[in-house]
Formats: C-alpha cells, structure tokens, sequence
C-alpha cells in the first residue's frame, strides 16, 4: 500500500506511541520550504516483543488407560512469535500408586 501522511513536525524527531508489541511498517520523511520535497527512502521498523498472554486452561482428552492428549490454543495477543511452549503438570495420584507421581 501507499503512505498515509501523519503529522507535520518542525523539529527532526517525531514520537509514534501506543503501537502493539510486534508491529511492522515503514516510515519516511519529506521537507518542505515553499515547495514540498521527495520523500525520503522508506525505513522498515519492527517494535519489540511483549510477553504472551495468559492461555486459556488447556483441554485434556483421556485416549487409553494410560495415555492423555493435552490441546490448547494460542494466546490472544500473542505480543510477537511464540517459540515454545511450556506444559506442567501437577497433582499426579495414580489409582494403582496412590503416592504423587
């Protein structure tokens, strides 16, 4: 797509606040006297990562005597690229073995 303008600015920096975590885009500048200048290259940017959001509680489907399937859904921001996921488990008591597994 094309550039939308922003803002006019008499000074060399401009502030770009509440932009979300792992945003992409690109910027240019232009000058102006009486006539309006080219613009500038364009400079790519991304802002930096945040941390996920809470996932909702996993689903846990029984598949056999001894085996579970465990699903859940991505987190909603996701803030950046999620690169892994953690699963814990807690609570472990066995019918056959009522210790804490």
């Amino acid at each position: 797509g094309g550039y939308v303008f922003v803002d006019n600015t008499t000074t060399t920096t401009f502030p770009v606040p509440d932009l979300s975590p792992a945003t992409t885009g690109n910027y240019s500048v232009s000058a102006t006297t009486v006539i309006e200048g080219q613009k500038s290259d364009a400079q790519a940017f991304t802002t930096l990562n945040a941390e996920p959001s809470k996932p909702d509680a996993p689903t846990v489907t029984t598949l056999s005597a001894s085996s579970l399937r465990i699903t859940w859904t991505e987190p909603v921001p996701s803030n950046g690229d999620i690169v892994k996921y953690e699963v814990y488990q807690e609570n472990i008591t066995s019918a056959a073995n009522p210790t804490l597994l």
